[in-house]
């Protein structure tokens, strides 16, 4: 029902890019990296990887490829 009602065709999110277990499951998931940022935040300044997960051609998280 949920996905019905709220279907966005990108889901883009942001992940600190020294936490590389993250990385690599939203990779795994789908989300392709798009660009870095660096983001003011906890005291200081850190490197953010922009990703985007495209699902307007049906490419789902619960669909893709599972390692």
């Amino acid at each position: 029902m949920g996905k019905e009602r709220f279907a966005p065709p990108t889901v883009r999110l942001s992940v600190a890019s020294f936490n590389r277990r993250a990385v690599t499951v939203y990779e795994r998931a789908g989300f392709q990296i798009i660009g870095e940022e660096k983001v003011r935040t906890n005291g200081g300044i850190y490197n953010f990887i922009k990703m985007e997960l495209d699902q307007s051609n049906g490419n789902q998280a619960s669909d893709s490829k599972r390692h």
